[in-house]
């Protein structure tokens, strides 16, 4: 028997970060260890191998998605430890992800490292509370509300999480800003590009 696993949850917003998924009943009837496997679909509540994918590192029998951007099913697979025994699967676990919160990126995230960049997003609600936070060579690394002004140190990748809190909801997005010196997309007086361009 693969045992029982939960609970479902409603998150009110993507980026929003679920509990852990706990284990409710231990697998039981077959000896020796115990080995795991957590899989998770985007487009099935059924659990079914060809709507389900492997998460990897994932042998315990309890699971921490960490944030969601969409609505995700969860099943747990176990076996006793042994390649040539078949894994079977539990029940399937929902995670709802509402949208209590938008966070609707309206910026290019191409840029000339010569040139300040401005960014912003669109919210549902008119004064929402946004807090946008960047990886190391974007200055300011910190910054607030829906349209942000910032430079860089130099070309690279940068990361960037923009995290917003309305309708008694807080929700986040990731993505990265591509930062160059090339003097082919960055002439001119360009100051961002599109990605296909370079």
């Amino acid at each position: 028997d693969a045992g029982v696993i939960g609970y479902n949850q409603r998150l009110c917003a993507p980026g929003a970060d679920p509990a852990k998924l706990v284990n409710i009943v231990s697998p039981s009837g077959a000896p020796g260890p115990i080995e795991y496997l957590w899989m998770k679909s985007t487009s099935s509540s059924r659990f079914d191998m060809a709507f389900f994918e492997p998460i990897p590192n994932s042998d315990s029998p309890e699971y921490d998605p960490g944030p969601l951007q969409q609505t995700t099913y969860f099943a747990r697979c176990v076996r006793i430890n042994d390649a040539n025994c078949p894994f079977i699967e539990n029940n399937v676990v929902t995670i709802e992800v509402g949208d209590a919160v938008k966070i609707d990126w309206k910026s290019p995230t191409g840029f000339c490292v010569k040139d300040n960049a401005v960014l912003q997003i669109e919210t549902k609600t008119q004064n929402p509370g946004v807090r946008w936070d960047f990886d190391f060579g974007v200055n300011p690394s910190v910054a607030y509300g829906k349209t942000v002004t910032v430079g860089f140190v130099g070309p690279g990748r940068f990361g960037v999480t923009v995290t917003v809190s309305e309708n008694n909801c807080v929700g986040s997005f990731n993505t990265s800003l591509s930062v160059t010196d090339n003097p082919t997309v960055c002439g001119a007086g360009a100051n961002s590009f599109s990605l296909d361009a370079v």
